[in-house]
């Protein structure tokens, strides 16, 4: 069952909102971009996490207000913070604005009991780019209820990564 965005706001699963106005949407809350990083490295995935290792990434600085992009994928951060339930999971499609313009985002499942802030791929396929201007407007995060609560909740390194003062990438400047 998707949870309406009042019912998710009144249990706090979304805040800190740029505008909960204008970002309130008929089933879920559209999400606003605060960084971007442009990748610098490869990275490892493995099976149990032992051997991973983070994509090193650049910050990408805003030229008054706006980002020019070229075609590319890139990593981005939201302004947003979740909470997530023991009995929910959240979704987050792509705004139809920035498709039209030839972008598109890939993100993950935010499982129950992940708090904070989270990043997600920002793919630009337009060969000419695209100019996103700060806090722009680009996915639409919906959540779903479970049937039941999770047997066991988000323990990961990622939970409140903001709050210990980190991103999951190295940043170079």
């Amino acid at each position: 069952m998707i949870i309406t965005p009042k019912s998710a706001k009144e249990k706090g699963y979304i805040h800190n909102f740029r505008d909960e106005n204008t970002q309130k949407q008929q089933a879920g809350f559209d999400l606003t971009l605060e960084s971007i990083f442009q990748f610098s490295s490869g990275g490892a995935v493995d099976f149990d996490n032992k051997e991973r290792k983070i994509a090193d990434c650049t910050k990408i600085e805003y030229q008054d207000s706006w980002a020019k992009l070229a075609k590319g994928v890139y990593k981005i951060t939201l302004n947003e913070k979740f909470k997530m339930p023991s009995d929910a999971a959240g979704f987050c499609l792509t705004r139809t604005t920035l498709l039209r313009n030839g972008a598109y985002l890939v993100s993950g499942l935010w499982d129950p009991g992940f708090e904070g802030k989270v990043e997600m791929l920002l793919v630009v396929e337009n060969p000419f780019g695209i100019i996103l201007k700060e806090h722009a407007r680009v996915g639409q995060i919906f959540f779903i209820r479970m049937e039941d609560n999770a047997e066991s909740l988000y323990s990961g390194i990622y939970k409140n990564l903001e709050d210990k003062g980190g991103s999951s990438h190295a940043v170079k400047k």
